[in-house]
């Protein structure tokens, strides 16, 4: 059945729905230990995607958009769960960011992520945050290397804690604290031995994290917020 369709949108090169096969043909290939394979599927959806990308109409981009980023979600998960392969998961990451706001990447990042990060400064460390479907997955990135990290934690558990918080009491943040440090303990504490002697995180976000107020997440071993301890800076791509 996917070889049949993926034969008819190759010949109408109708470009989002055999992307979309792909990512099927990638799946089943993983099923059935097939990895190579699945591999090869995930990244030509990907470069499909890209291509058509940049050549897209305004009005159409929402919608191709909205599909193309789950079958960069799921590529990412194959190469982060499945291959263990951190620094092409980061790739791509990035190469889904370049996509959804039109910016150029490198998509050679996999094979460099190690000289980039060397080239980052002995105070500072970086923070690139991927939501997937249940799960999130986090890099950090600093001088010393590259480690990725699986969160206990969904979107869901993370968009009920900021229901939860109430931002119209800034001047009494004890009100929030419990929420404060609930987000800490998910989002910072997986990343801890990270962030020691760092004067500067840089926070790069996705999905519902784009809403966590990060310079307020609080420690509550130390009763301390990051922004006591830390400067935060934010960016949509490294």
């Amino acid at each position: 059945l996917l070889s049949g369709a993926e034969a008819f949108y190759r010949k109408q090169r109708l470009v989002l729905p055999l992307a979309l096969v792909l990512r099927e043909r990638g799946r089943t290939a993983v099923r059935f230990g097939r990895l190579v394979e699945a591999e090869s599927a995930f990244r030509e959806g990907l470069e499909l995607l890209e291509r058509e990308r940049s050549v897209i109409a305004a009005d159409s981009s929402s919608e191709f958009l909205a599909a193309a980023q789950g079958v960069f979600d799921e590529a990412i998960a194959f190469f982060a769960e499945v291959q263990q392969d951190s620094h092409a998961a980061l790739a791509i990451s990035e190469r889904s960011r370049a996509m959804l706001f039109a910016e150029p990447t490198s998509s050679g990042l996999g094979s460099t992520a190690a000289a980039f990060a060397r080239g980052i400064g002995p105070g500072e460390l970086l923070l690139e945050y991927a939501v997937l479907d249940g799960r999130i997955l986090v890099w950090a990135i600093s001088g010393d290397g590259i480690s990725m990290h699986r969160l206990p934690v969904s979107a869901a558990d993370v968009a009920r804690e900021l229901l939860g918080f109430d931002r119209t009491s800034v001047q009494q943040p004890s009100t929030n604290d419990v929420m404060l440090e609930r987000l800490f303990d998910q989002l910072l504490l997986p990343v801890e031995r990270h962030l020691t002697a760092r004067s500067l995180i840089t926070i790069v976000r996705d999905g519902v994290v784009s809403f966590v107020p990060f310079a307020a997440l609080r420690d509550r071993r130390s009763g301390r917020y990051m922004i006591e301890d830390h400067a935060i800076a934010f960016a949509t791509q490294l």
